[in-house]
């Protein structure tokens, strides 16, 4: 905890009690400069509440900022997050279609040796944007999406069988601008501007969107492939049964 405190902080060159009088300013928390600077050393320890205003004001994960956690570790916890959240492979025998988690585990760690991911995840990746660190959460966000997606597709597809691969396709077709459409969307963090502008584009997105995945199903429909997991099949059978 002590180094990943003082390095976050020297970066955004802030001292001491300027860091003190944000976390007051921004979340009314009111820590002394001494005792920030003896959680930076690892004298005392953070409570959650500081630790979240911390994380925030840096942009990091909180169990980036306490040490409890390496970058790479949120990464592959948060794709096997993911992962669970979109298919049940752990209550499944390999054999009818489960993956183990070890095996999901290997596939994730293949995904992060890719160029893409290991630059995205870097330091070089924000020099060369001109960006700060600020970004590190969007940044292992978007390296959770990309990896989880991939991970999918493999599990899905048993090594890019057909049925898999048009499954993933319908499924990317059908989530096109729906980031925009979201209920968690936080409408405060962008200009009017820009929420004119999301308005004026969303029917086009809805028909490009719908558009798409009917191209997909037919496609698929052409080449006589059910567009469907072999385990939604499994599950559907066994509803029918």
């Amino acid at each position: 905890m002590k180094n990943r405190i003082r390095e976050l902080r020297e970066r955004k060159n802030l001292t001491l009690v300027e860091l003190s009088d944000l976390l007051f300013k921004t979340f009314a928390i009111k820590i002394s400069p001494d005792l920030l600077s003896k959680y930076e050393r690892g004298d005392r320890k953070a409570q959650s509440n500081t630790l979240s205003g911390l994380a925030y004001i840096f942009g990091v994960p909180t169990d980036y900022l306490d040490g409890s956690k390496t970058i790479k570790s949120i990464v592959i916890d948060g794709v096997l997050d993911r992962v669970k959240m979109q298919r049940i492979y752990f209550k499944v025998s390999e054999e009818r279609g489960g993956y183990p988690v070890e095996k999901l585990k290997n596939y994730i760690e293949e995904e992060m040796k890719s160029n893409f991911i290991t630059f995205l995840l870097s330091d070089a990746y924000k020099e060369k944007l001109g960006i700060d660190d600020e970004s590190l959460n969007v940044r292992i966000s978007e390296a959770i999406r990309l990896i989880s997606n991939a991970v999918l597709l493999r599990t899905d597809t048993d090594n890019f069988n057909p049925s898999g691969i048009f499954h993933q396709l319908i499924i990317d077709a059908d989530s096109i601008g729906q980031e925009f459409e979201s209920d968690e969307l936080d409408f405060s963090t962008i200009s009017e501007e820009q929420i004119k502008t999301i308005n004026e584009l969303l029917p086009s997105i809805r028909k490009i969107r719908e558009q798409a995945k009917t191209a997909f199903e037919q496609l698929a429909k052409d080449k006589n492939i059910n567009p469907e997991t072999g385990f939604e099949r499994m599950i559907r059978k066994s509803l029918n049964n």
